[in-house]
């Protein structure tokens, strides 16, 4: 089974949320990747697999029928149903039984059916709901630029509530950060029932946020600042016009991981999140930072280093590890 993966950016200087994390991650990756061009690894069969995935999450509306699924009333099994029907109906018979791709498709199922039934619960009227739920073309896989900060990136979903925006990102893979599940699984019924996700889960904050800034110059707010923090760094706040407002009033992001599986519930995990302008001050000071840097340093780590192609041909003569007595372990270059 083969898996065709496709990716849409900008050459650097424009800076992508991936080029931005590699870069904080390790700026020798950053230097050796992104500007001399050197990627020796192809893309993983998960990545591609994600991508697949993202299209038939994308497809999945255009094949609803919202009149037969509005007449189904409140009835979950007789939904959930339905929807894995139309997810199955889009995939080739030959990956009807990949396992991957049935994890995922009940995952998304279900969140669609809890995300539709909750509108349909509070908004009450049919076109109130259709319009709040059904996902455009407009609003998925949309690839957005910024000239202002030279930014670019892909979304894959926008959700609209009133005057709210909200980044929604697919996680399609197994991988679910430990303090989500543990959230989203919590005995405690106060922990589970509440809105936003208490979980710390910077590298995606970063994402969201990234995706957010972009997204807030098209719909017409800005960025400025007139004065700086302790550390030189400007005080970056949130305008529309001359009137400054609180981002987390008008952005939000959720990430989804639908590829989690197995016998635990829910069969999918949520983190739910507002932007906040620290997060958006940290990434606009240090994107010309980045820019500007020369010293393109090694910053060893034992998993990060083990994922990256650069490492295993340029980095491992380069780095020695050292297991301390806490079973800990320290890099040094010499």
């Amino acid at each position: 089974m083969s898996y065709k993966s496709t990716y849409t950016t900008l050459p650097y200087p424009w800076m992508s949320q991936s080029r931005y994390k590699k870069f904080v991650g390790c700026p020798y990756q950053f230097k050796r990747m992104e500007i001399d061009g050197y990627n020796p690894e192809e893309s993983k069969k998960t990545m591609r697999q994600g991508t697949v995935l993202h299209d038939y999450f994308y497809m999945f509306f255009d094949n609803v029928d919202f009149d037969y699924l509005w007449d189904l009333g409140t009835d979950r099994d007789k939904i959930r149903f339905y929807f894995l029907t139309v997810l199955r109906g889009l995939v080739p018979v030959e990956k009807i039984t990949d396992q991957h791709f049935i994890r995922n498709f009940k995952a998304f199922a279900k969140f669609e059916l809890d995300h539709y039934l909750n509108l349909r619960h509070t908004l009450i009227h049919k076109i109130k709901v259709r319009l709040a739920w059904w996902c455009p073309p407009s609003r998925r896989e949309i690839f957005t630029t910024n000239d202002t900060h030279m930014m670019c990136g892909t979304v894959d979903r926008i959700l609209v509530e009133g005057t709210k925006r909200i980044i929604m990102d697919y996680k399609t893979g197994t991988s679910v950060p430990k303090a989500v599940r543990d959230e989203a699984e919590s005995a405690d019924p106060l922990i589970r029932a509440k809105k936003y996700t208490s979980a710390t889960i910077s590298i995606y904050t970063v994402q969201a946020t990234f995706y957010a800034i972009i997204d807030a110059y098209i719909q017409g707010f800005h960025f400025a600042y007139d004065s700086y923090d302790k550390n030189g760094d400007a005080k970056w706040e949130f305008y529309r016009g001359d009137k400054k407002l609180s981002i987390g009033n008008y952005y939000e992001y959720i990430f989804l991981w639908t590829g989690f599986g197995g016998s635990k519930r829910p069969v999918y995990f949520m983190a739910y999140k507002k932007v906040h302008i620290k997060s958006v001050r940290a990434i606009l000071n240090r994107l010309p930072k980045i820019r500007a840097t020369e010293d393109w340093k090694r910053k060893p780590n034992i998993r990060r280093c083990d994922w990256c192609p650069i490492y295993h041909i340029e980095c491992k003569d380069k780095i020695q590890q050292f297991k301390l007595f806490n079973g800990d372990v320290r890099f040094e270059l010499y």
